[in-house]
């Protein structure tokens, strides 16, 4: 069974790097009869300050990513609050009108949790939330998720995320900003008694994504190939973040670049 492991100090690397190792090397499979490559258990690390992925032949929506971003960490499950920015995404809800496996739910509800945990014990180990509910009842939208463990080494927030599924095309630029603003969530809460607690406060460390199966999916692989052919533009690959304790930044940046009219560059706003 082929397992990886990728770090670089970008998403984007880290991203481009992946996509290039399961579309060479990965095994052929096909679940629900859909012809993927795979690579098994698929280490992938980057620095939290460049959450964001860029290629000029990958047409990423950078409205949806911050839109995404916003619905996730507002805590909503509502389809309205988060198809205007993406004609498809109605598909996966059984209803119209919720997500049975949205992450906004369970991560508010697991936020204070979490929060404490890591303020109790700047070393612990228990710093952990759930998206995975046990045994699902059958829908259009399993989460690919299953947890998040938060640890603080060094003075920095690292993030371990724990995918069943992870599809290289689609699903990892957004899932590597989403999870990088969850983490920025869960930062400035901390950060607001981090210097009385431990003398200084916390940064953005690493995020790391384990995914079980890291996929590309048959119809993908001619925008695999074009993206192999060709080097990605230095645009956005390595513009930081610079709002690691100041949420309140991060949601203003979030509603500007998710307004359909603005066209401001995400990261780029603050002076």
């Amino acid at each position: 069974m082929p397992e990886s492991e990728i770090s670089a100090t970008t998403a984007n690397a880290t991203w481009l790097e992946s996509l290039h190792n399961v579309y060479y090397n990965g095994i052929n499979h096909a679940p629900r009869g859909l012809a993927t490559k795979e690579i098994m258990n698929n280490i992938l690390t980057f620095d939290m300050r460049y959450p964001i992925c860029y290629h000029q032949d990958r047409k990423l929506s950078y409205k949806f990513m911050a839109a995404e971003a916003y619905w996730i960490t507002s805590g909503s499950m509502f389809e309205e609050d988060i198809a205007p920015y993406n004609k498809f995404i109605g598909n996966f809800s059984d209803d119209g009108y919720i997500f049975n496996g949205n992450y906004g739910v369970p991560f508010i509800h697991q936020l204070d949790y979490v929060v404490n945990a890591l303020l109790k014990d700047q070393h612990t180990r228990q710093a952990a939330l759930t998206i995975w509910r046990p045994s699902p009842p059958r829908t259009k939208d399993f989460p690919c998720t299953i947890a998040l463990i938060f640890n603080i080494r060094d003075y920095k927030i690292h993030t371990t995320v724990l995918m069943r599924s992870s599809d290289n095309v689609l699903g990892i630029p957004y899932d590597f900003f989403n999870f990088t603003i969850m983490t920025l969530r869960v930062l400035t809460y901390l950060n607001e008694n981090a210097k009385e607690t431990f003398g200084k406060l916390i940064t953005l460390g690493n995020l790391t994504l384990h995914a079980v199966s890291s996929h590309i999916y048959e119809d993908k692989y001619p925008i695999v190939e074009e993206l192999m052919i060709s080097s990605p533009d230095k645009y956005t690959q390595c513009v930081p973040s610079q709002a690691e304790s100041d949420w309140k930044f991060v949601v203003n940046s979030l509603l500007a670049c998710r307004d359909l009219t603005d066209t401001t560059n995400l990261w780029k706003i603050r002076p």
